[in-house]
């Protein structure tokens, strides 16, 4: 039969690893919650306020005329 004190290393490096394991559980809930609330406020932004901001990156893409993709 095995001594308890065969055990006694694995059971330090347990005692040692789960506070680090419950605080990166912690860590990874709370960036998900994080980015979907990220996502939530990104979605409410109007339909004009996008469509403004299409029409930006539009003009100043049309502003370019150094490129000419088939030339």
């Amino acid at each position: 039969m095995t001594d308890f004190s065969d055990y006694l290393p694995h059971a330090a490096a347990l005692v040692i690893a789960i506070p680090f394991l419950v605080l990166l559980r912690q860590f990874v809930y709370s960036y998900i919650n994080l980015k979907n609330q990220e996502i939530k406020l990104l979605s409410v932004k109007s339909n004009s306020e996008n469509k403004t901001h299409s029409y930006e990156r539009m003009t100043l893409f049309g502003k370019n005329k150094t490129f000419k993709p088939y030339s």
